[in-house]
């Protein structure tokens, strides 16, 4: 593993107060802002003339992509960078760059905060035109940049410089994944994902142990993304073992991601693992759609739960597979009530529209998912029943084969490594005498799914 290296140094005389700016900086990387203002103001403590201190608590109250801005987030920022200004007789001209810039982030209201935003952004562009190898000006510059919704092929441009020198630099791996966030090739950022998952962190820094599990995802490489959430869980769990003067953030986020990206697996077991994961931070059961996903439809029926939105879902499938229509058709209009515009009412009404024989209304169901889906699930997001699939298996059940390659291979564009797909698309491939297709999905399915095969009835 490889260990967090800073190397920015400022204008103190204390060893103690670089230390305390090192950590401080290391945590604004990590986007945990609350462990950020407590080490920079421990800095100003050991050293009350440090400007670049007091500059790294306006940085912190500020926020990161994960906190926007706020009035009051604003004002704090501002106060702090005004202090930063009045100490800047003991700051080096590189330091006083810095601090001018971010005084323009706050020179006026919170009502000109956009334009102030700007007025930042190209004032940062111009220290890192000046001083192109200081990688921390480039990567607090592209942070920005992604704060004011600037192109993400501009921001990887500006990094890409900084990764070819140092591979190693944490905020620009970091920031790496979160701009492949919008773009629709995002194979290169497996890379910088790798790199992150090769670094050592502190507990407080989960959420960088955490984000390749975002690049896993976006690029189908559940597996890896399942391995990087369980490594950010695990630094959590030893995190709120010791004193902790604060509470971490990420936790719901952290055990979603790893709890969808397990979904996407063949493991029933580990789905119930990060399910429960998610119920310790949310307190919503999950069990019967984790079982749902796996068709374990008696096992719904006969168990009992703490009702939740989705509960109607996993009735109302289990009911329609065990051909119970009317107590589907009773969860239909349940979840309908509950959560009128989610992806999971096409889906269940989908399943009863197949069993009463009308396929061409099942159908327009999932397509209607799948349009859902689109819309919300971006990112690191997964649907928690893709409705692709779905569509797949109900034209491989209709024996409509060439509508189930088409459908499998657009579902597998969005989520490229769906072992149910794969499985799916070898069968309607196979069917079809299609027999590169068939190899290559199976192979491709295989590789994933180490259980027993799923059964198309239940997909």
């Amino acid at each position: 593993m490889i260990s967090l290296v800073l190397a920015m140094v400022v204008s103190t005389s204390d060893p103690q107060a670089q230390k305390s700016f090192d950590r401080g900086l290391a945590s604004f990387y990590a986007y945990d802002r609350a462990g950020a203002g407590n080490a920079f103001a421990s800095a100003l403590q050991q050293d009350p003339n440090l400007a670049m201190a007091a500059w790294g608590e306006a940085l912190a109250a500020a926020g990161d992509l994960n906190h926007p801005p706020s009035p009051e987030a604003f004002a704090a920022a501002q106060s702090a960078v005004k202090h930063a200004v009045s100490l800047e007789s003991h700051a080096s001209p590189i330091e006083r760059a810095y601090i001018d810039a971010l005084a323009l982030r706050y020179a006026d209201t919170w009502d000109a905060h956009e334009t102030d935003e700007r007025r930042y952004v190209q004032a940062m562009s111009e220290i890192v035109a000046a001083h192109p190898l200081d990688d921390d000006a480039v990567t607090i510059t592209a942070e920005a940049m992604l704060e004011d919704r600037e192109p993400p092929a501009s921001v990887l441009a500006l990094l890409q410089p900084v990764l070819q020198r140092h591979p190693q630099n944490v905020m620009a791996n970091h920031l790496c994944i979160h701009a492949y966030d919008d773009l629709p090739d995002r194979t290169p950022v497996i890379a910088c994902a790798d790199r992150l998952s090769a670094m050592t962190f502190l507990p407080q820094e989960e959420h960088l142990a955490h984000m390749p599990a975002h690049a896993y995802t976006e690029t189908g490489l559940y597996a890896k993304a399942v391995a990087a959430s369980d490594r950010a869980w695990r630094l959590r769990v030893a995190w709120n073992a010791g004193p902790r003067p604060y509470e971490l953030e990420y936790g719901p986020h952290d055990t979603e991601v790893g709890y969808a990206a397990a979904m996407m697996l063949g493991d029933l077991q580990l789905a119930q693992q990060w399910a429960t994961r998610v119920e310790d931070q949310t307190l919503s059961s999950l069990r019967p759609l984790t079982l749902a996903r796996f068709g374990k439809w008696a096992e719904i029926v006969a168990s009992v739960s703490q009702p939740n939105s989705r509960q109607p879902f996993a009735l109302g499938m289990a009911y329609a597979h065990e051909q119970d229509l009317n107590s589907a058709d009773q969860q239909l209009a349940e979840l309908r009530g509950s959560v009128p515009d989610s992806d999971l009412v096409p889906i269940l009404q989908s399943a009863i529209e197949e069993r009463r024989g009308n396929i061409t209304a099942a159908v327009a169901s999932l397509q209607r998912a799948i349009a859902i889906q689109k819309r919300d699930d971006t990112s690191e997001y997964l649907p928690l029943f893709p409705a692709g699939p779905a569509l797949g298996a109900l034209y491989v059940r209709a024996g409509r084969y060439s509508d189930a390659r088409a459908a499998l291979q657009e579902s597998l564009t969005r989520l490229p490594g769906d072992p149910r797909a794969f499985y799916l698309l070898a069968l309607a491939c196979t069917h079809l005498g299609d027999g590169p297709c068939a190899t290559a999905a199976n192979a491709r399915f295989n590789a994933i799914w180490h259980e027993a095969p799923p059964t198309v009835a239940d997909l």
